[in-house]
């Protein structure tokens, strides 16, 4: 068979010592060199290759007709947003979103927001406008520092710690920002009112024979403008005396001087708690005042006086343990709102009873009621909880938690909720 003559393709010869020539031919030297050429091929390979890299890439350019990207181009750079940042971008019925977490060195200028775009610019929708006041005190408010983490689809996680503590962050609140809006979470802010402290010092030393001769205004009003003191509660061994603006709590013929402010416009006397509050087989006191009267505004405060050593000492329960609760989101379309404070207690509030529309409620706060009460042999405190935008609230349910001590510290534990009692 003879193969086809072509100048594209190779072929053996059907002759034995053609082949072998061919194939000795492979592994030996030929007499004419192609090196010269081979180089110049590759000196041009490298050239073209260098020329390629060295070709500056165009930017993307924002396309001019989308101004919501335009606008949030001129928005980072306003904000002077760092490295650090995190952010996510969607759009929901043609709405866009811009949802962002910022953290610097310095805890005052942690940065974070959700925003929307109007068509024209970038609208702040929380925590608030940076601004305004309520963005400033959103970060840094009663002694608590925010952090917030971002989460995949338009969420975060709200994290706090008191104010001087660098690793004790605790997680309070997920927040739900993305979706349809029956799901949108509801800003919880509470407020954590301070115990009442007298700023000046006792009028003068007190002697054991001073208190012995206290009169006791138990049922009577003191006279305005006297120091005393006066016997103001009694209970098994202890007594409870008001001196000036501050109080003496005496145990026999042991007692010592708080600046705890007693006075009331309503004249409710202080009241003396004895107890094993902390379940360690020894007596603490609680001191009860009532020092926060006013339009519309009921304000106790707590005190837990430790007798185990001299000179004895007292702390107040930390409120800041709660911060961060009540958890609400709309549910139902936006007809009501479902709150909760973790897995073991929730409410479901109907808007029909409040005078508020669907969505108008935008934060979860703190009323101007706060108590503290015993009870089965422990403290609670309860807070008025009320809905709405800041300065037009209205008081929607009750949340309560129990004061226990842990590490040495009163905090506030197993929080719950309750309806409002009715009128």
């Amino acid at each position: 068979m003879n193969a086809p003559k072509t100048w594209f393709s190779t072929a053996f010869s059907p002759s034995l010592r053609a082949q072998k020539a061919r194939l000795r031919n492979l592994f030996t030297r030929p007499g004419k060199q192609g090196l010269p050429a081979l180089v110049l091929c590759l000196a041009v390979v490298i050239l073209c290759g260098a020329l390629v890299s060295c070709r500056e890439e165009p930017e993307t350019p924002v396309a001019a007709e989308d101004p919501a990207q335009q606008a949030l181009l001129t928005l980072r750079q306003d904000l002077n947003f760092p490295q650090s940042c995190d952010s996510q971008y969607w759009e929901e019925e043609d709405v866009p979103y811009f949802l962002f977490a910022a953290h610097e060195e310095d805890p005052a200028s942690w940065r974070a927001g959700l925003l929307s775009f109007d068509g024209t610019a970038w609208t702040w929708l929380w925590p608030g406008d940076p601004d305004g006041a309520e963005y400033g005190e959103f970060w840094s408010s009663f002694g608590i520092d925010r952090k917030i983490t971002l989460l995949d689809g338009g969420g975060a996680v709200l994290f706090c710690r008191s104010q001087g503590e660098s690793d004790a962050w605790t997680p309070v609140q997920t927040l739900s920002f993305r979706g349809p809006e029956g799901s949108r979470s509801v800003t919880s802010v509470l407020t954590f009112s301070g115990n009442y402290l007298a700023d000046d010092p006792p009028p003068a030393a007190v002697t054991l024979a001073d208190l012995n001769a206290a009169p006791d205004r138990r049922g009577g009003f003191p006279p305005e403008g006297g120091d005393g003191p006066f016997l103001l509660d009694q209970a098994e061994e202890y007594r409870l005396y008001g001196y000036g603006n501050g109080l003496i709590l005496r145990r026999d013929d042991a007692f010592s001087y708080f600046p705890f402010v007693w006075r009331s416009p309503l004249d409710v006397r202080p009241q003396l708690w004895p107890g094993d509050w902390n379940g360690d087989g020894t007596e603490d006191v609680a001191i009860w005042t009532h020092a926060g009267t006013g339009t519309g505004v009921s304000v106790d405060s707590l005190f837990l006086v430790d007798l185990s050593a001299a000179p004895w000492t007292w702390q107040s329960p930390d409120l800041t343990t709660l911060s961060g609760l009540p958890q609400a989101g709309y549910v139902d379309g936006g007809s009501s709102l479902l709150v909760s404070v973790g897995t073991g207690s929730s409410l479901l509030l109907s808007l029909d009873q409040f005078s508020l529309t669907a969505f108008e409620a935008e934060e979860v706060s703190s009323g101007n009621y706060l108590s503290y009460t015993q009870s089965d042999g422990g403290l609670h405190v309860t807070f008025t909880c009320a809905l709405g935008s800041p300065g037009s609230q209205e008081p929607a349910f009750l949340l309560t938690a129990d004061v226990a001590e842990q590490d040495g510290r009163w905090v506030c534990v197993r929080p719950r909720l309750a309806a409002l009692p009715a009128p």
